[in-house]
């Protein structure tokens, strides 16, 4: 891509983002998100395994707490608990060069499974809200941009209703998964950045070791500048996602980022490019072929009148 070009769709981007991250909405919903635990590396893996789509979890105590309950038949998302408790301990220490015997208290830790639900998974009291808005336009060539799509995505895609997300990368079974009835727009933004997942959580790749947020604003941001240079406006959608992701630090973790955005989002769109003059090359083929046959069938046609005439 055009380096002044891409200048201008990521600047578009940080702008947006940061219009996003300055709104009373996003301040009222980082000051919500506050309140909830932050779990260890091995509990987030244990959490993304279980229910890859959840994003607020909490235990039933904490969501009564807010005011919100579990909903009926909901299965728990398990979770490694630390249990501290408390052991007295003889220990022996030398006083005035004697060996005395003291009792001390020492503090233990004991692991036990826990069950946490993600907010999806409650109703209640309404929760201040910072969600993206779904994209419902339509797209000039849809089926052929979904198919390009698909053939230039080194993992497989699927569709199948999920229940909630609009799609996802699975990396133990390197599988993309897309919700079936999305609206044109919606289907293609959550392809690409599906596919960006599928390349940078790639537990090959190079990219693979960040942190749960920094792969989202990555992959977000990836589809941004795809869809962008595809003539789909994802802003609506975009702007939200990556602020909501970036936890309060501004645009830093987009900033941060730009390197690999850049490469990946470059390797997308020279892929797609050229599936496209591939498909353009075929249709002028395909049509050429149509202007000579329908000029061969006039000059039969005028042949066979030019003979009937001499017949006669």
């Amino acid at each position: 891509m055009d380096k002044k070009l891409y200048k201008e769709i990521t600047e578009k981007l940080e702008q947006g983002v940061q219009k996003a991250l300055d709104s009373y909405e996003y301040k009222n919903w980082l000051s919500f998100c506050s309140k909830f635990h932050n779990y260890s590396l091995n509990n987030q893996l244990l959490i993304y395994l279980q229910k890859p789509d959840a994003t607020q979890v909490a235990g039933f105590t904490k969501w009564k707490q807010l005011g919100r309950f579990i909903n009926k038949n909901e299965k728990g998302i398990m979770i490694i608990s630390p249990t501290p408790y408390k052991k007295q301990i003889e220990v022996e220490k030398i006083v005035d060069g004697e060996s005395v015997s003291e009792t001390e208290e020492h503090t233990f830790l004991n692991f036990k499974k826990a069950y946490v639900f993600d907010v999806s998974q409650t109703h209640g009291k309404e929760l201040p809200e910072f969600k993206p808005e779904l994209l419902t336009a339509n797209v000039n060539n849809y089926d052929t941009l979904k198919d390009i799509l698909i053939e230039i995505s080194d993992v497989p895609i699927s569709y199948a209703n999920l229940n909630g997300p609009n799609g996802y990368y699975m990396p133990f079974t390197n599988e993309i998964k897309i919700q079936n009835d999305l609206p044109e727009t919606q289907t293609l933004k959550t392809m690409v950045h599906e596919i960006a997942h599928s390349i940078v959580d790639n537990p090959a790749s190079e990219y693979s070791k960040a942190d749960r947020s920094t792969k989202e604003v990555r992959a977000e941001s990836i589809a941004f500048i795809v869809c962008d240079h595809l003539n789909l406006d994802t802003s609506d959608y975009t702007f939200k996602y990556v602020a909501g992701w970036t936890h309060g630090n501004d645009t830093k973790t987009l900033k941060e980022n730009m390197e690999v955005i850049k490469s990946v989002s470059d390797n997308l769109i020279n892929k797609i490019d050229s599936k496209l003059e591939q498909i353009k090359g075929l249709e002028f083929n395909n049509s050429l072929d149509k202007k000579l046959n329908i000029v061969a069938s006039k000059i039969q046609h005028n042949n066979k009148q030019k003979y009937n005439e001499i017949e006669k």
